[in-house]
């Protein structure tokens, strides 16, 4: 077995920096992105302006770390969630519910980044770095969804194609909301109407 060995400095700075990058999440998951100050996220953070600057080059550093840690956590949940339960059909549904409740809270910087990455302002490791943690969801996804593929419970075309439409569906719904507030209630619904018109159609 090999241990690797972490000192207390790296520790402390990787605890700082998600610190940092949980008030910046709590803050963009309801405001956007250009609306948000570094002094809004350091406020939010209990730390000074300049500490944020000790862990992060600037706002955008702070975008894509937020970014490619949630793309990660929503990775492990779809395999926690999604391909470790045996019901090929919940399976699926859940991952439906795991990848809408990832999109309403990081929606607003996924707007953010599509722009700039568009225009091209963001230096290429950046984009690369969430471009790399992206097709990783992507992958996991299609895992569950070759299962449906295999089992019958989807039909036979390509994964990949399937996940498009899986995402495009629930980024299209999800966005067209993106100036109102969702209550739990509201999101739930939501979630099922989405599940009633991707595994049924519109057709009554």
């Amino acid at each position: 077995m090999i241990f690797i060995s972490i000192s207390r400095k790296e520790l402390e700075k990787k605890f700082k920096r998600n610190l940092i990058g949980d008030a910046a999440k709590k803050l963009f998951a309801v405001n956007l992105f250009e609306t948000v100050t570094v002094e809004d996220i350091a406020r939010e953070a209990e730390f000074g302006k300049g500490t944020l600057y000790q862990y992060f080059e600037n706002k955008e550093d702070i975008l894509v770390f937020v970014l490619h840690r949630g793309i990660g956590e929503v990775c492990d949940e779809i395999k926690s969630r999604c391909l470790e339960e045996k019901d090929v059909t919940k399976s699926i549904q859940e991952l439906i519910r795991v990848y809408y409740e990832f999109l309403t809270i990081y929606k607003n910087l996924f707007i953010s980044f599509v722009r700039w990455q568009i225009e091209g302002s963001l230096p290429s490791h950046m984009v690369e770095m969430v471009t790399k943690r992206h097709q990783e969801k992507i992958g996991l996804m299609c895992q569950v969804v070759e299962r449906g593929i295999k089992e019958g419970v989807l039909i036979d075309v390509e994964s990949k194609l399937l996940v498009q439409s899986i995402e495009r569906c629930i980024n299209g719904f999800n966005l067209s909301f993106i100036t109102a507030d969702q209550d739990a209630d509201d999101q739930e619904k939501r979630i099922e109407f989405i599940k009633e018109i991707l595994f049924k159609g519109i057709l009554s």
